[in-house]
Formats: C-alpha cells, sequence, structure tokens
C-alpha cells in the first residue's frame, strides 16, 4: 500500500495542482511509512456518531454507519466492493489516503481489487490522495470534495482499448441534492476510462440543487456526462484545466455530452497551453490498445 513515485497515468503530476505531496497524512506531519495500526482486521464498522479516526493504517475495509464520522491523518488500504462505505450522515475524510490493494482481485471479471474508494451518500472529502479502484468515487447526497488527488484508478484495457468503465466521480439512483468538486487534481487512463463525471444514473432522481466544479486539474479521456434525467439547478463549470489540446489529446470528443447540461454555465476552461475548453472541439486524439 506504499504510494507509487514518479508519473501517474503515464505523465507528470502538475505540481499547481494537489499531488502526493500535498495529500494524506503528511499534511499534519505524519509519516506515511509509519503509521498506528486500527486494530482492526478486514473488516471495520465505525458506528459510533460522532467517532474521530486519527493517524491510523488500516488494511482492509470500513463501513461509516454513525453519524458526523471523521477520518483524518489515515491511509485505508483494501479489497472489497467499496474501501469505505458510507452508511450514515456528514461523514468527513481528511488527509487521508484511501486506496485498492494492488495485486488483489474484487472482480474476476476484470481482475479490480474495488468498484470505488469512497461510496455512497453525505460525505466530504479534503486534501486525500484516491487511488486504485475502478471509480475514485461512488456518490449520492450531499458529495464534497476539495483540494485532493485522484490518480492511477485500476484499468484493464483487455488488449483492444476498451475495458473498465473507469470515472472520477460516478452518480447513483439516489439524491444528490449538492455536488461541489473544487481544486482537485484528477488523473484517469486515456484509453480506458469513461469520464471524470458519469452523472446518468440508472435511475430517475430529483434535481440536484447545487453542481459547482471549479479550478481543478483533470488528464484522459472525456470529461463530462449528465444524462438519463439527471439534472441541476444551479450548475457551473469553471475555471478548469484539462490537459493535452482538441488536436493532440488525451481527450476524446465530446468533452461534455447529456440533456443535463443544458442548466449548466461554462466559463473559463481551458485546454493546457491551448485555449477554450468551454465547449466540444473535435480531436484526433487515438488511444494505443495494450
Amino acid at each position: 500500500c506504499r504510494n507509487q513515485n514518479g508519473t501517474v497515468n503515464g505523465t507528470e503530476p502538475r505540481s499547481a495542482f494537489p499531488t502526493d505531496a500535498s495529500t494524506g497524512p503528511e499534511v499534519d506531519g505524519y509519516d506515511e511509512t509509519f503509521m498506528s495500526p486500527s486494530g482492526h482486521d478486514g473488516g471495520w464498522t465505525i458506528d459510533e456518531d460522532g467517532a474521530v479516526i486519527d493517524g491510523v493504517f488500516h488494511n482492509g475495509v470500513v463501513t461509516v454507519a454513525g453519524d458526523n464520522v471523521t477520518i483524518r491523518n489515515s491511509i485505508i488500504c483494501g479489497s472489497g466492493n467499496h474501501i469505505v462505505m458510507s452508511d450514515g450522515n456528514g461523514l468527513t475524510i481528511e488527509n487521508s489516503v484511501i486506496r485498492g490493494q494492488r495485486g488483489e482481485v474484487q472482480d474476476p471479471s476484470n481482475g479490480a481489487p474495488c468498484q470505488s474508494a469512497v461510496a455512497y451518500g453525505d460525505f466530504t472529502i479534503r486534501t486525500s490522495e484516491i487511488t486504485g479502484c475502478i471509480d475514485g468515487v461512488k456518490a449520492s447526497g450531499t458529495t464534497e470534495i476539495y483540494d485532493s488527488f485522484f490518480h492511477d484508478a485500476y484499468a484493464n484495457r483487455f488488449g483492444d482499448g476498451a475495458g473498465t468503465h473507469n470515472d472520477t466521480v460516478q452518480s447513483v439512483g439516489s439524491p444528490m441534492p449538492r455536488l461541489i468538486f473544487e481544486g482537485n487534481a484528477a488523473y484517469q487512463d486515456p484509453c480506458t476510462s469513461n469520464r471524470h463525471f458519469q452523472l446518468a444514473p440508472l435511475e430517475q432522481q430529483p434535481p440536484t440543487d447545487l453542481m459547482r466544479v471549479d479550478g481543478n486539474f483533470f488528464y484522459g479521456m472525456k470529461g463530462f456526462n449528465l444524462d438519463r434525467g439527471f439534472a441541476v439547478v444551479d450548475g457551473i463549470i469553471q475555471g478548469n484545466t484539462f490537459a493535452g489540446s482538441a488536436t493532440v489529446g488525451p481527450f476524446s470528443d465530446p468533452m461534455y455530452s447529456g440533456d443535463g447540461l443544458a442548466s449548466i454555465r461554462r466559463v473559463g476552461n481551458v485546454y493546457e497551453g491551448s485555449g477554450s475548453a468551454d465547449g466540444n472541439m473535435p480531436t484526433n486524439y487515438q488511444c494505443t490498445p495494450g
């Protein structure tokens, strides 16, 4: 469960945005190589309201059943459907690492250790590192993510450029009244991944009152899909940087898709070194299979 060094998804991490050095327990001065063990083996259920988990390493998965639980300065690394499952209200994860355990298999169909790092409703993530599962987070309820580092999701190309359906944020068929994604860096494999935001639930849900995607860095594949009845009352995608250019990639066309985008303002988004990314621009990018 140690950090990988060097590139992320085949590119250099952008130092102006969150990286390994600015996220995780070391933000509060902890040494990530010497963490106190959680004292729990495998599955760990936290059911005490207001519990604070501080400065621990847990090898396994965590279910948060209590309300207003805080996990900070910790590393949770394992294999399972979801590494942290939020079954309560008001979960906060800060200065932590949530990682799928490399080499472990939860889904034999594709070899993945986990479907998502953090799943379901009503959570806030701050200055944390999310890596190693197919999806970053499965979102429902109020979802707020700030200043965090998403990278190296589990990707399997199956030899032909197709493969795992990676998303940074994927909604599920439950109400999501508030979605804020601000100041983060999100890197994805430019061939196997689906989108950074797959907000197209299989089941109809009420409109999202507020959606704000602001000041992030995105690398790899398509940007946003808001579809299947996903609607927003007040939405803006602004000030984000997308790596590559409209003609070089790694982003593929279209950047934005879905009926739900009708209510979203797009302002000041750019391709890295290549001008506006507020609209769908044609691209010649082709991924390399294998």
